[in-house]
């Protein structure tokens, strides 16, 4: 199915996955005891802003839709090529925007690190998912 010229399947089965692992890294790894203290958040933040967890999905969505383009963009062909767009985006785009928040923010560098992992983990993931998804007969891949 597609849209745009984009594999709408692939973007939502990348960005799923990328959630995915967000949760894994985020909600089973690192306990919550040791999240909040490298975020700096007290009790009253982790409480106040549980109301938000749902909406998480639409970073990762919109970052697939962005590797969708982005693979396009370089002619599309194979997970490797995804990878490398995953990584590439993670690191000038993602990392760079989270650099702020540790720049100019209560946030601690040990919570930058693991930002800067997570999203190397993410892009490369949902890079490899799309660039990787079988094109239809006659559609451009990516």
């Amino acid at each position: 199915m597609r849209f745009a010229g984009h594999n709408v399947l692939a973007i939502l089965a990348a960005a799923i996955a990328m959630y995915f692992v967000e949760f894994l890294i985020y909600g089973v790894l690192v306990p919550p005891a040791t999240y909040q203290a490298m975020a700096h958040l007290d009790d009253v933040d982790m409480t106040g802003n549980a109301w938000k967890m749902p909406f998480g999905i639409i970073g990762p969505l919109i970052w697939a839709v962005g590797l969708s383009i982005a693979i396009g963009w370089r002619g599309g062909g194979g997970w490797r090529l995804g990878v490398s767009t995953g990584l590439v985006t993670a690191a000038t785009l993602m990392i760079a925007a989270r650099f702020f928040q540790w720049g100019y923010g209560a946030t601690g560098l040990h919570f930058f690190a693991l930002d800067a992992v997570h999203f190397l983990v993410v892009g490369a993931l949902g890079g490899a998912i799309i660039g990787g998804w079988p094109a239809a007969k006659g559609a451009k891949a990516g």
